[in-house]
C-alpha cells in the first residue's frame, strides 16, 4: 500500500569561450537526481512482531525520497601543433544531497536475522579534477595520458557504518591515472607492425564489503602490453 510519487525539473547551464580557433574555456552548472521508491515490509518469516518491536523495526519501512546532486564545473580543451597535441582540463564540484543509502540492522536472538532497507542517509560534497594529454609527435604514433584527483566525504556522521562525519566516501580512491601508447609502422608494402602498451593506477579506497565494519582496498595497477601484425588482403 506505500505510494511515492514525484515529479521535477533538472536544469543545466553552460557557457563557453573560444579566445582562438587553438583553445575553448568553459563553465557549466546543471542538477541531476535520482527517483525515489518505497522499501517491501518485514514479513513475519523474517522477523517476528515482537522481535520488530525489541529491535525498533517498522513493519513496513517507510517510502525513501529522490536524491539530488547539484554540480559546477569549469575547464579547457585545447588543440596544438594541428592537432597532433592536445591538453584538456577540468575542475568540478558536486554537492549530493538525501542520498540514498542501505540502512542495515538486525533481529531475532543473538541478532542473527539481517534486515535492509533503503533511506535518504545525508549529504555527501565531492570536489575534484582532472587532466588528459593526447599526442601524435610522429606518423603512426600515438600517446595518451590522464589523470584525477577526487575527494568526496560524508558531511554527516554514517552510523550504519560507524563513520564520522568528514570521512571519506566508499569506494572512491582519491587518485587515479592512465597512460597508452600505440605505434603502427610498415614493414612492406602489404604487412604492417603494431606495437600498443597500456597501464591503469587506482589509488587505495575505503571498501564497505567487510562483515560489519570499513576496510581499507589497496592500490592496483594494470598494465597490458600486445604486439602484432597485419597484412593487406590479396597480399
Amino acid at each position: 500500500d506505500e505510494r511515492n510519487r514525484e515529479n521535477g525539473v533538472t536544469p543545466r547551464v553552460s557557457l563557453s569561450y573560444a579566445p582562438s580557433r587553438e583553445a575553448t574555456v568553459y563553465a557549466s552548472y546543471s542538477q541531476g537526481f535520482r527517483t525515489g521508491g518505497v522499501n517491501a515490509p518485514v514479513t513475519d518469516a523474517i522477523c517476528s512482531p515482537a522481535e520488530r518491536r525489541v529491535a525498533g523495526i517498522p513493519d513496513v519501512p517507510p517510502p525513501y525520497d529522490s536524491d539530488r546532486t547539484d554540480n559546477y564545473e569549469i575547464g579547457a580543451k585545447t588543440s596544438l601543433w594541428d592537432g597532433r597535441l592536445r591538453i584538456n582540463g577540468a575542475a568540478y564540484a558536486i554537492d549530493w544531497k538525501a542520498y540514498q543509502q542501505a540502512f542495515q540492522t538486525a533481529c531475532g536472538i543473538n541478532n542473527a536475522t539481517t534486515i535492509s532497507f533503503t533511506v535518504n542517509a545525508g549529504r555527501v560534497r565531492s570536489r575534484g579534477g582532472e587532466l588528459e594529454l593526447s599526442a601524435s609527435p610522429i606518423r603512426g604514433l600515438d600517446l595518451h595520458a590522464g589523470g584525477s584527483f577526487t575527494d568526496a566525504t560524508y558531511r554527516n556522521d554514517v552510523p550504519n557504518l560507524i563513520l564520522p562525519a568528514g570521512s571519506r566516501v566508499l569506494d572512491v580512491p582519491r587518485w587515479a591515472w592512465n597512460a597508452r601508447g600505440g605505434y603502427a609502422v610498415p614493414l612492406t608494402a602489404g604487412v604492417t607492425a603494431s606495437l600498443f602498451a597500456a597501464a591503469r593506477h587506482v589509488g587505495a579506497s575505503n571498501s564497505g564489503f567487510g562483515e560489519g565494519e570499513v576496510l581499507p582496498r589497496p592500490a592496483y595497477t594494470l598494465v597490458d602490453v600486445s604486439a602484432g601484425l597485419r597484412m593487406r588482403e590479396g597480399f
